[in-house]
């Protein structure tokens, strides 16, 4: 009889934590960037981006775990992505 929700073995577990690692600091750099670019071009005109100042993103489920942490994740990166896309529509305006 097999098990509807197998465990995953170590192996499978410390490759997924390796990986989940790896997207963490992805998420790390991606901010970092954000904010570098939004610190440049604040020096050149002074605006504020609408995605700073929503609220709007669906928060991640209450309960820790794995789908938890990946969620947070995708979310971060969702919101860095719009606000780059901001950054070089403000930057597009300037130049």
């Amino acid at each position: 009889m097999s098990q509807l929700n197998p465990t995953p073995s170590t192996v499978e577990q410390k490759a997924l934590d390796a990986l989940i690692e790896r997207l963490i600091n992805e998420v790390s750099t991606a901010r970092s960037n954000s904010n570098d670019f939004y610190a440049k071009i604040t020096r050149l005109s002074n605006f504020i981006l609408d995605c700073d100042s929503e609220k709007s993103e669906a928060s991640p489920p209450s309960d820790e775990g794995l789908l938890s942490t990946l969620n947070e994740l995708i979310n971060n990166l969702r919101f860095i992505n719009r606000r780059n896309v901001e950054i070089l529509q403000q930057i597009d305006k300037l130049m």
